[in-house]
């Protein structure tokens, strides 16, 4: 592999698996403005618990299945990667039926407690959801480390495209249901056609007949590895939808729906997230099996990445003003909120490079440490800012949150996988960043806010001169 780590090619793989989020962006952006004017932000505050709801109780589900299927696909043969996708899929369905046992004793109660109305169809629309779901999660991961960057996009785009039709379907048709009922069942829907056309493409390894002799990658070994990163993934979901129960209990719905608006453009900005995530993870693992003292490859993509997306978070905060406004007007105080919640995919996105040397060395109880830490932190953040300074104190929070989920995952990683990357440098971009949310959250809109604005990317664009002119002529 030479300097240029062939960033023809890499960016060739990239845009295989992103073009369906790309895609996607143009439909949620059509779709985002389409959604908030049909829902009042009370009936969007509810579905916006269900959808978080609905990914707390995949993760317990699956065990962390997911994660030992990605893990050890590569290390399988054809016949060993469908046992050990049915090993992952039995325990994820035993996971399911515990789950759906305990809350289905109680939907009128949990619905209360949970949604902040008495409604036992959204408990059983989330059971029903969850299993979905696992199906569609297997399915995707499939097409996904087959590297079938086409296929993976287009279902992608697909889902989006089916939901949206679907909304305004049930809308138009007057179902007499409950409206925010109708943007659930959409999802629900949809999510089931898509999973159908994704068993069809891969059929060999859902109904082939094989022999179940092999047993190296048992029950066992899948939950060894995948069980930390379960654990993980909940304490994650914790330190990332916390905010939601505290705005719920010390505020109002409408604040919840606003909050849940602005999250609305913040998951837009997590195509950019989900599209290198999708593509990074089994590159960098590819990359590593083959030449694992290639540090200068990992370092050079933290320098891309981290530059890319600190400059969409500076130009996103600019513009505020102007996205929020694809809401509509009953959501325009969701600007105040907004500047904040940038840091959620942006440090996410840029940790994706650091964290490969947990990933690489397998010391994956790094990262229930990790998550438990920032979840601490930030449970304690919105204890003393929501009841102050509601929705906007709840964004700063996990805002800062995030930042510390970033550090910690690059100096821990670091431990075991040692390139020199640039973290004073990315330090001082991420500080400018915080005065400039901190000044966009608390101060109306002025000419000043997009001068502080075009300062930092001036700023970047003089320090990252010979980066942006090497990649754009690569």
């Amino acid at each position: 592999m030479n300097n240029s780590f062939n960033i023809k090619v890499m960016l060739r793989k990239f845009l295989s698996f992103s073009i369906g989020n790309w895609l996607g962006l143009l439909v949620a952006l059509f779709s985002t403005p389409v959604v908030t004017r049909l829902l009042h932000p009370n009936d969007f505050g509810i579905y916006s618990m269900y959808t978080v709801l609905l990914n707390l109780f995949l993760i317990v589900c699956m065990l962390g299945t997911d994660q030992s299927f990605v893990r050890f696909f590569y290390d399988q043969n054809e016949k060993g990667r469908i046992i050990l996708l049915r090993n992952c899929l039995i325990l994820s369905c035993a996971g399911l039926a515990v789950v759906a046992l305990l809350i289905m004793i109680f939907p009128n109660y949990l619905s209360k407690h949970l949604f902040g109305i008495l409604d036992s169809h959204l408990i059983v629309l989330l059971v029903l959801g969850v299993f979905i779901s696992i199906i569609n999660r297997f399915v995707l991961l499939i097409i996904r480390m087959q590297q079938k960057g086409a296929l993976y996009s287009m279902l992608q785009v697909a889902v989006k495209i089916l939901d949206l039709c679907l909304l305004l379907s049930i809308i138009a048709l007057n179902f007499n249901l409950r409206l925010y009922i109708a943007p659930i069942l959409s999802l629900f829907i949809a999510n089931i056609l898509i999973t159908i056309i994704g068993l069809i493409y891969t059929k060999n390894y859902w109904f082939s007949k094989i022999n179940y002799s092999q047993k190296e990658l048992g029950f066992k070994a899948i939950m060894k590895y995948g069980i930390p990163l379960s654990l993980t993934l909940v304490i994650t979901w914790v330190f990332q939808f916390i905010d939601r129960f505290f705005i719920k209990e010390w505020s109002t719905l409408l604040e919840l729906g606003l909050y849940a608006a602005a999250f609305k453009i913040i998951s837009i900005l997590n195509i950019i997230q989900q599209s290198f995530t999708t593509f990074w993870v089994p590159v960098s693992l590819e990359k590593f099996k083959n030449d694992s003292e290639n540090t200068d490859f990992f370092k050079r993509i933290f320098e891309l990445v981290s530059a890319v997306m600190i400059l969409v978070a500076v130009v996103t905060i600019m513009f505020k003003k102007a996205i929020i406004l694809l809401l509509g007007e009953e959501y325009a105080e969701a600007s105040s909120i907004f500047p904040f919640l940038i840091f959620i995919p942006i440090m996410y996105t840029i940790s994706e490079v650091t964290v490969v040397g947990i990933t690489f060395y397998k010391k994956t109880n790094w990262h229930i440490v990790i998550s438990l830490l920032v979840c601490v932190f930030n449970i304690i953040g919105n204890i003393m800012l929501v009841p102050y300074l509601g929705a906007k104190g709840a964004a700063i929070a996990t805002g800062v949150s995030y930042i510390l989920f970033f550090y910690l995952r690059t100096f821990i990683s670091n431990k075991y996988f040692k390139p020199k990357y640039a973290i004073n440098k990315i330090s001082m971009y991420i500080l400018l960043l915080v005065l400039y949310a901190t000044y966009s959250t608390f101060i109306e809109w002025s000419i000043l806010d997009t001068i502080f604005g075009i300062l930092i990317i001036l700023l970047m664009f003089i320090k990252e001169r010979k980066l942006f002119v090497s990649f754009i002529k690569k």
